[in-house]
């Protein structure tokens, strides 16, 4: 599940977060994300059910590769829990997002 919630406002981000994470809440930085780790936390099936959520910060660019059609359908399905706190988000890029988020906020 893809959520995504941007603007200015922290604090609104930030309780909007509140609702929507479960389980283990792990951050997941720039410079240590890649298509395969994308995948891995996607595939990733806990023993007993629990469902885990990753939080970007400022992940998505209008040109970014990483968040491939392939990619972001594969985050969509997953049970885990995918969160971008963005700072401004422009038309072309919400409309690409759209199809693959739950929620954009």
């Amino acid at each position: 599940m893809i959520y995504i919630f941007y603007g200015e406002d922290r604090i609104k981000k930030n309780t909007e977060v509140s609702k929507v994470a479960k389980g283990q809440v792990s951050y997941l930085s720039n410079r240590d994300m890649n298509q395969d780790i994308l995948v891995s936390y996607a595939d990733h099936i806990s023993l007993f059910n629990e469902v885990n959520t990753i939080l970007f910060d400022e992940a998505i660019t209008e040109k970014d590769e990483i968040f491939a059609s392939n990619i972001l359908s594969k985050m969509k399905e997953s049970k885990t829990i995918f969160i971008f706190l963005e700072r401004n988000l422009l038309a072309p890029v919400i409309k690409k997002y759209k199809s693959y988020a739950e929620d954009i906020k």
